[in-house]
């Protein structure tokens, strides 16, 4: 955990409260999406404590090569080093705490604090520190690390001193990866959108589909309701093509989801009429394999067809702002223009995620209402009541720790 003050008791005592009166399979009190000392110990406890998806190794093909993180107060700069290692750094300069990367991102031999020009080597060594003399010991002012994994292509940091164990979701994602070669993938297309909500509505939305037949009629197309036997036929031929099919579930101890299931019948990819928008992925045997989901509880969705894969995170910006980030990968050698058309592989989950947004937008502003009280989840609504109670308790365990 980090090691940070404890609030003033009064906001503990109300943050307790909250957490201590939730009402199982129902929505959550108002404060919990309006608060700012909520947001703050989202913050702190959720976000701090886990691992996140930070960006896609596409991003750093060099050595030397960045570009900068940044959830709540927090910068890191993810770098490649001279060794081609990848690190993550606290973009904060040990000498009297300026922000060192200005730039979203770049390319860089050494890391140049713009204050007083202490230099660091892409390692985070410290090997000048202008007018400190000679005596002065460099050793004891590298860059503050963080911790940073690569899985299939895919970056992730933990801004914990202790992270949770990452062992599991390297194991199950890379049972489903594998042939799709993420790591030889690249991003065509990057969107970003500051949605007017917080950030657990935009969750508990995408772990739902009771509003999909109204409010993605596109995505219902690709996707409709199929019978037991169309989907077990599916399966059972990607089985026959060697593609893992079991699912990895969220459960109490983990904080990760990976599928496969089969898009409707006809359906090749997830685009506006279904059929392929890009050059097959990595080693997979055909197009045509279902999609490949996978969901970290707090931070983002992944969904990777035959042809292209989509990446979407949520970052916190305020109690009541949440950015999205929706990265589309290709195969690294795919050209646009002669390969594939950008509208064909973003239109579909563009104009899905844009639904959502105003979606989670409209539930925000109605949240904020006096009338406002929770209300009771359906049976359908199951994964979103699996989410909150996760929820819950991650933030009940931080606050039982503050007072011990």
């Amino acid at each position: 955990m980090l090691n940070i003050p404890p609030y003033p008791s009064s906001s503990n005592g109300q943050l307790r409260k909250l957490v201590e009166n939730r009402q199982p399979g129902f929505s959550l009190e108002q404060a919990f999406y309006v608060s700012q000392e909520v947001y703050e110990a989202d913050i702190q406890h959720i976000f701090m404590c886990h691992w996140l998806y930070a960006g896609h190794v596409s991003k750093v093909p060099r050595a030397g090569d960045y570009f900068t993180y940044d959830i709540g107060d927090e910068s890191l700069i993810i770098i490649r080093g001279r060794d081609e290692r990848l690190g993550a750094f606290f973009n904060v300069c040990t000498h009297r705490g300026s922000r060192i990367c200005l730039d979203s991102c770049g390319h860089a031999q050494s890391l140049v604090c713009p204050y007083h020009q202490w230099v660091f080597q892409t390692d985070g060594i410290l090997v000048a520190a202008k007018y400190m003399g000679a005596d002065f010991d460099r050793s004891a002012y590298g860059l503050r690390e963080a911790h940073i994994r690569e899985l299939e292509g895919l970056i992730f940091v933990c801004l914990s001193d202790t992270p949770p164990d990452f062992s599991r979701v390297e194991h199950d994602f890379r049972a489903h990866a594998g042939p799709h070669r993420l790591d030889k993938a690249r991003i065509c297309k990057s969107v970003t959108y500051d949605v007017a909500c917080n950030w657990k509505l935009l969750v508990e939305n995408s772990r739902e589909c009771d509003h999909c037949q109204v409010g993605h009629p596109e995505l219902c197309r690709i996707m409709p309701p199929t019978s037991r036997e169309y989907v077990d036929g599916r399966m059972e031929e990607f089985r026959s093509l060697g593609l893992e099919t079991r699912r990895f579930l969220f459960q109490p101890d983990t904080w990760h989801k990976v599928e496969r299931y089969p898009l409707g019948p006809g359906m090749i990819s997830q685009t506006m009429d279904g059929t392929p928008a890009a050059p097959l992925m990595g080693d997979l045997p055909r197009l045509d394999v279902g999609v490949f989901t996978f969901l970290i509880r707090h931070n983002i969705l992944c969904q990777f067809v035959g042809d292209y894969g989509d990446i979407t995170q949520f970052l916190p910006l305020g109690p009541e702002l949440t950015r999205v980030q929706i990265d589309w990968l290709v195969r690294e050698d795919a050209v646009e223009g002669r390969d594939f058309e950008m509208d064909h592989v973003s239109a579909w989950w563009q104009t899905t995620m844009e639904q959502d947004n105003r979606l989670s937008a409209d539930n925000h502003a109605g949240v904020k209402s006096s009338r406002y009280r929770p209300g009771p989840y359906s049976p359908s609504e199951e994964q979103v009541e699996d989410f909150v109670r996760w929820y819950i308790r991650e933030l009940g365990t931080a606050l039982a720790a503050r007072q011990t």
